[in-house]
């Protein structure tokens, strides 16, 4: 669980930082982006940064809740997380063969 509290302030760090940047940035910028694909991969990676460190923090957060309930001695919690992650690896499962 801490390392999902870590992972939602460096969001919201790196979501500060990204407005400060974008502030900054200028018609010539997107212009480079387009030429050098450093510079594209650069300001993609400081685009997605603060989505994919709050995509990361959801997960662990539910990592730890699953943890925490598994591990505890209520058996119908149990048959529920069950129940609930088969239904969603089932619906993942028709995703990835539908898009294939």
């Amino acid at each position: 669980m801490l390392a999902s509290y870590g992972a939602g302030m460096l969001s919201i760090v790196f979501s500060f930082a990204q407005v400060v940047f974008l502030s900054f940035m200028g018609p010539g910028d997107i212009q480079k982006a387009n030429l050098s694909t450093l510079y594209c991969v650069a300001l993609f990676t400081i685009l997605m940064l603060p989505l994919a460190l709050l995509l990361l923090a959801a997960l662990l957060a539910g990592v730890g809740f699953t943890g925490a309930l598994w591990l505890g001695n209520i058996l119908w919690i149990k048959v529920v997380i069950t129940a609930c992650y088969s239904v969603l690896l089932f619906i993942l499962a028709v995703i990835a063969f539908v898009l294939c």
